[in-house]
């Protein structure tokens, strides 16, 4: 039988945030409610029949389990970090992991997708029609339904790669011909052709979960906010190298303004599109990112990233081939003191409020630390970079303490082997691996 609980559990939680907003707003100024909330009851109502209808054949794939085994999975769609895994991480494993008997795998997009070019990847590997959700719904409620249930990345592993699929396999998204030849062109008409590699540089700031999520209130992830002024320093010195520096975004609060024609800000221009976000992260030499949803991209196409003022540490991407600069945390507004190791990973918070009421003052990279770690990136992945002795000591001294903490079983399982901290940061503060 359906879940009776939940289906009311549903529609009350609906109902109830169309009061919320009558009381925000009015009662005047929410009679224009009235039509979505009309919406709202005849999509739920539409959705309990389809869901019952789809009860028979969830019953008949039942009868035919013996011969063949059809599974209903879903993507989630809303965010562009959890689609990313979610899709990225479920090739991987199908290369992997392959079913002791015959098996079809039916998905639907929980969500509009957020991005369509990833979309129209996912549905070249699998098969992912809208009707699905219903199948899922009346799989979920009869005898037998985890065996017939694919569960998401972002519910099996809270879209962290914590069985280091993507490592182990080389099953990954391809472009067509013509899509290569459109970011190729795409290449030529920003004047970066002629550049051996480009990097894509992708900073995090407040403007795309206010424009894009805006009815809910996304303070409390202010503290992983960034300055991309900080970021000028690398991009030139990249450029002068001779590499090409696309600044990403979809939404951003300020532009990016270097004077080198080798740096191009995409996300302020009038090119950007869902094609060239995704294509731009997959080809680069590698990103420089901190933790946005948008380096999930470059993550399922095993492009190396540059993780900058990556916070809380606790959640550090140790799946990724990936070299990482942490921000600052110091005990008082003054600077002085600066928390240790031990400390960051204990009161690594996931709310702005919380390092606030812990009198933790938050501050990001410096322009010449993030210099420091993109340069050795670049040279890791071209010329190669000596690690001394005591480099490598450090190294081990910090995933030491990092897999000592409670943390690390509730958050991660692989480690990349190229996974690392900045060398000049382990340098520069030898007290810290504490």
């Amino acid at each position: 039988m359906l879940d009776a609980s939940k289906v009311l559990r549903r529609a009350q939680n609906r109902v109830n945030y169309q009061f919320k907003k009558i009381e925000r707003r009015g009662v005047r100024a929410s009679f224009r409610l009235i039509p979505v909330a009309l919406n709202h009851c005849i999509r739920f109502l539409l959705s309990a029949v389809a869901t019952i209808v789809a009860l028979l054949p969830a019953l008949v794939i039942r009868i035919v389990r013996p011969f063949i085994l059809i599974r209903f999975g879903y993507f989630d769609a809303r965010r562009m970090g959890h689609f990313s895994v979610d899709i990225g991480t479920c090739l991987a494993q199908q290369s992997l992991f392959v079913p002791k008997r015959k098996a079809f795998d039916l998905y639907f997009f929980k969500g509009v997708p957020a991005n369509n070019q990833l979309a129209k990847m996912a549905t070249r590997e699998f098969f992912v029609a809208p009707f699905v959700e219903y199948l899922w719904a009346a799989n979920r409620s009869l005898p037998f339904r985890d065996s017939h249930t694919l569960m998401p990345a972002i519910v099996s592993s809270q879209s962290r790669d914590t069985n280091g699929v993507l490592y182990k396999s080389k099953s990954r998204f391809t472009f067509s011909e013509e899509e290569n030849l459109a970011g190729r062109e795409f290449l030529n008409t920003i004047g970066l052709d002629n550049c051996s590699h480009f990097i894509c540089l992708n900073t995090r700031d407040g403007a795309y979960l206010k424009e894009y999520l805006g009815e809910s209130n996304w303070d409390y992830h202010s503290y992983r906010n960034v300055d991309i002024n900080n970021y000028r320093l690398a991009a030139t010195y990249l450029a002068e190298k001779g590499y090409g520096v696309v600044r990403m975004g979809k939404a951003v609060e300020n532009s990016f303004n270097v004077n080198n024609s080798r740096v191009f800000d995409y996300a302020s221009s009038e090119y950007r599109c869902d094609f060239l976000d995704v294509w731009l992260m997959a080809n680069c030499l590698f990103c420089i990112s901190n933790g946005t949803g948008l380096d999930s991209v470059s993550d399922i196409f095993r492009v190396p990233t540059v993780m900058v003022d990556f916070i809380p540490l606790t959640h550090l991407h140790t799946w990724q081939d990936a070299i990482t600069l942490p921000k600052h945390l110091y005990w008082d507004r003054e600077n002085i003191k600066e928390l240790v190791l031990s400390e960051v990973i204990k009161y690594g918070f996931v709310r702005t409020e919380d390092y606030v009421q812990s009198g933790i003052t938050i501050v990001d990279s410096s322009p010449v630390e993030i210099l420091s770690v993109v340069t050795e990136m670049e040279q890791r992945l071209t010329t190669g970079i000596n690690d001394t002795d005591l480099d490598s000591e450090r190294q081990s001294r910090f995933w030491e303490l990092f897999q000592e903490s409670e943390h690390f079983a509730k958050y991660h399982g692989f480690i990349h082997p190229r996974n690392r901290l900045s060398q000049h940061m382990l340098r520069e503060n030898v007290a810290w691996l504490n």
